[in-house]
């Protein structure tokens, strides 16, 4: 019985993630439609259009923790989020190969967003989440949306989409989001109960699925956008979540419940939160870009930081 359950949860877990590839792909071309339309650039539709929407399910794991009072849950979700994000994703991202080296006024606005992402910390550490925390942090997200919207670009040549064309683009973007969204949570189950079923241990997978399963979204639909020649909205996105994930979903987690973050979960969380940071913001600072040797650094980090947090787990269990 065990193995017929295995077999039929590995064909979901296949089904879901061809679907999950194949609505990646119609992200990605309508994103690139809609930013010749709102004559903003593939970068600037990759830190908000995509990001936010690709954050929906840290969005609903913050609701739901949040009202059940449950804030450290999605507290963990989002700062494990933000490393699975730039550790696995761009490590990931990165070994395909970008093929393309950013202006440098470019690496300056993701250095900009990668400082903001950090600001946030300050707040968790201080051992207390508020109202105004959460205020401070809403108010990071809007000027955060406001700078990046003002980045007009100019095009020599623009392709004539009329606003019919762009209204009918808008809804298939939004409606290939949302069935990103939901073939990944089928993905994710299906992955969790072969590994239930597996015996793998349980705490390695509750520390690394949750966070895993709210960025494949992410996952889907960056690596379609690196193979696609469209480094910027794979970038874009994953700067772009980093930021909305600690100052919009951690501000909606807070603002609803106020709660005190539990240091002995989150700290290593946020060791690693800095880290992965700061050796982006080294990589994209040095080579303009990220190689394959960088890929395969942040895929090294990534790994370190799985065996960081389990080993954190296991001696928490074992005190």
């Amino acid at each position: 019985m065990a193995l017929l359950e295995i077999f039929g949860q590995t064909i979901m877990l296949l089904l879901s993630l061809a679907v999950l590839a194949t609505s990646a792909k119609y992200v990605v071309e309508k994103a690139i439609r809609l930013a010749k339309f709102f004559r903003i650039s593939e970068l600037a539709v990759g830190f908000v259009f995509i990001a936010v929407l690709t954050s929906l399910p840290e969005l609903s794991v913050a609701v739901v923790s949040s009202v059940a009072g449950n804030n450290n849950l999605s507290l963990g979700d989002v700062l494990g989020s933000n490393v699975t994000n730039i550790a696995l994703i761009l490590g990931i991202c990165g070994f395909i190969g970008l093929r393309h080296k950013f202006e440098k006024k470019e690496i300056n606005n993701m250095l900009l967003l990668l400082l903001i992402s950090l600001i946030p910390l300050i707040l968790i550490i201080d051992g207390q989440l508020t109202y105004t925390d959460g205020a401070i942090l809403f108010i990071l997200f809007a000027a955060f949306v406001y700078y990046i919207l003002s980045k007009k670009i100019v095009m020599n040549k623009i392709e004539k989409i009329t606003k019919v064309e762009a209204a009918k683009d808008f809804l298939t973007f939004v409606l290939s989001i949302g069935i990103v969204i939901i073939s990944a949570g089928f993905a994710v189950g299906s992955a969790v109960n072969v590994a239930t079923e597996l015996g793998i241990f349980q705490s390695f997978l509750g520390a690394t699925i949750i966070a895993l399963s709210t960025s494949l979204p992410e996952l889907a639909v960056d690596v379609t956008a690196v193979r696609k020649g469209r480094s910027h909205l794979a970038l874009g996105d994953i700067l772009g979540s980093c930021v909305t994930n600690l100052t919009l979903i951690l501000g909606v987690n807070t603002v609803l419940n106020p709660f005190l973050p539990n240091m002995k979960m989150v700290g290593s969380l946020i060791l690693f939160v800095l880290i992965t940071a700061i050796v982006l913001g080294y990589i994209l600072w040095k080579h303009q870009t990220i190689k394959k040797r960088d890929g395969l650094i942040l895929l090294g980090i990534y790994l370190l930081y799985l065996i960081a947090v389990s080993g954190v787990q296991i001696f928490q269990l074992n005190l």
